[in-house]
């Protein structure tokens, strides 16, 4: 485990420091292998911190956090506004990378969405999922904006 941290400790050191030098944020996303010393948002958190560099932050899966039975709201508040870059956002059952709509899985997406809004979370939201078969376009996209419509309602109050 300590090699495999001193590599990688290494190589984003090298990396991040480029970035700085074109003014460019470089981000360390959580992972879903429970196995790998670096999967963890509390893995990844620990990470950037001992790199100690201002260009690096977290790009936070949520799909990922779920893996380890830690929701997403959750692994907002632990990362933090000063830390959290961007957002993979999509659930699962916990059991394996599915990539669902939110409100398919076992995310707590309201709770997610506070916890956005107690941050002041400015980064980048990408919505991570995969277009179900059978789905017309215009019903993936009302599921689309009906999801951001209910992050906005919790945002706005």
């Amino acid at each position: 485990v300590n090699e495999f941290f001193d590599i990688n400790y290494d190589y984003i050191r090298q990396i991040v420091v480029e970035g700085e030098n074109y003014g460019v944020n470089v981000c360390l996303e959580n992972m879903p292998m429970p196995d790998l010393p670096l999967g963890s948002v509390q893995q990844v958190l620990d990470f950037v911190k001992k790199v100690n560099h201002p260009n690096l932050k977290i790009c936070l899966d949520t799909g990922h956090t779920l893996i380890y039975d830690f929701q997403p709201g959750d692994a907002v508040r632990l990362i933090g506004k000063d830390l959290l870059s961007a957002l993979h956002v999509h659930d699962n059952n916990s059991q394996r990378d599915q990539h669902l709509d939110p409100g398919q899985g076992i995310g707590k997406w309201k709770d997610f969405a506070s916890a956005l809004y107690e941050i002041n979370f400015e980064g980048v939201f990408s919505l991570e999922t995969h277009e179900p078969k059978g789905d017309t376009l215009e019903e993936r996209e009302q599921a689309e904006l009906a999801f951001v419509n209910m992050i906005k309602n919790i945002v706005n109050g």
